[in-house]
């Protein structure tokens, strides 16, 4: 009888940490606010960084010993110990930064909260992404999104496109020894007056930057010319591209805007591309190596030996084709 009481107190004891440990597990990290979102509301920390934890589970949890903390670890000063606090299943909970935690939430920092027992229980890490009065927050994966919704239901908002026009990208084609352009980003940015749709620039003031640092700056229209999503590279047989040439399909990346080879004036920056322009132009309409007139002819005057490293690269497909012959039975 006695040994029945031991193995029964034993299991009750088991059962009373397990369920222990799964009321700790549901409570996770809901929302995140941080250095940059800038949300300004009166529930929303006045502007400072912010996490939301929610309860998903069915039974009051008691947060006393738990601790959040960012990528340092949570034996640095910053991190927060919870004391007395309580939440009740479905509750929310806000802790703004310096009231409570006191790291700065980094764009792509790692936020992880551990229960009593030193147990990891929540972990979020940032995709990396700044903008303005948008959140990450759980829906069914972390979305960021435009609606902050601290202490309440998270609710998706389509955030707005990011713009990357003003980064500056420091890479073989823009070393160092240009490294003060870094600074001329105004220019290239597609949120100012400057930077045109057409490619062009309307200050006089960035003209010389443009054509200095156009190389540093590849996702801007006025700078390395990288449109995203543009159909430069898409191959269109059709009444001005006849089934005779359906092999200019192979040689996509020399009108594609984003591959390099094709310049901003509407040259090729590779011998073997220029080999196929002239027959393979009307394949390519949206390219302004192709049937498209450049719309930044004139601007920027990039020779072969300037443009970029993908230049230097000799494609096989081409070459194959012309080693063999294959053009002449075009």
């Amino acid at each position: 009888m006695m040994r029945l009481n031991v193995f029964l107190l034993l299991g009750l004891n088991a059962f009373s940490a397990e369920a222990s440990i799964s009321a700790n597990a549901s409570i996770v990290i809901n929302e995140i606010a941080y250095t940059g979102a800038s949300i300004n509301t009166e529930d929303s920390c006045n502007g400072a960084d912010w996490v939301e934890f929610y309860n998903k589970g069915f039974e009051s949890v008691n947060l006393t010993g738990f601790i959040l903390h960012d990528d340092n670890g949570k034996d640095e000063v910053s991190s927060h110990t919870f004391s007395d606090v309580s939440m009740e299943a479905g509750d929310y909970l806000v802790l703004c930064k310096d009231e409570a935690f006191g790291f700065n939430v980094g764009a792509a920092d790692t936020l992880t909260l551990l229960d009593a027992d030193g147990e990891s229980i929540s972990s979020v890490q940032l995709e990396g992404r700044v903008t303005a009065n948008v959140t990450y927050a759980m829906f069914d994966t972390f979305k960021y999104t435009a609606e902050p919704t601290p202490g309440r239901d998270n609710n998706f908002s389509m955030p707005p496109a990011l713009d990357v026009s003003d980064l500056f990208v420091e890479s073989i084609d823009c070393g160092a020894g240009i490294s003060a352009c870094a600074n001329t980003g105004n220019c290239f940015s597609h949120s100012g007056d400057v930077c045109q749709v057409d490619g062009s620039v309307a200050s006089d003031s960035c003209l010389i930057s443009q054509r200095l640092c156009q190389r540093c700056f590849p996702y801007s229209r006025c700078g390395g010319g990288l449109v995203l999503d543009d159909n430069s590279g898409v191959f269109a047989l059709g009444q001005n591209c006849g089934a005779g040439l359906e092999l200019c399909a192979n040689t996509d990346y020399c009108f594609d805007h984003s591959e390099g080879f094709c310049q901003n004036d509407g040259s090729m920056g590779s011998d073997e591309c220029k080999s196929v322009q002239t027959l393979c132009t009307r394949c390519y309409p949206d390219s302004r190596c192709g049937g498209a007139t450049p719309s930044t002819a004139g601007i920027f005057s990039t020779s072969a030996s300037e443009s970029s490293g993908a230049t230097t690269m000799v494609s096989s497909r081409v070459l194959a084709m012309i080693m063999a012959g294959l053009w002449m039975a075009l």
